[in-house]
């Protein structure tokens, strides 16, 4: 899941963020660690210059990142 996410950052947002959506859609523990990483990472704010990837991020961090999934 981390790859995919420097992927996301790096490279290609979009395609790899439907990539991760795809397999936590089902996971509830992928979705649990996909919302703590989002939330780790939008908190850095290391990466605010990539707005596509961060706008994942940021939804993926308020969706995931607690049990009410």
């Amino acid at each position: 899941m981390a790859t995919r996410i420097e992927l996301m950052l790096d490279k290609s947002a979009s395609e790899n963020a439907h990539t991760l959506e795809s397999f936590v859609r089902s996971r509830a523990d992928a979705k649990r660690t996909l919302g703590q990483l989002s939330s780790e990472i939008t908190k850095g704010g290391r990466f605010n210059d990539r707005a596509k990837a961060m706008g994942y991020l940021q939804k993926w961090a308020k969706e995931y990142e607690d049990d009410r999934f």
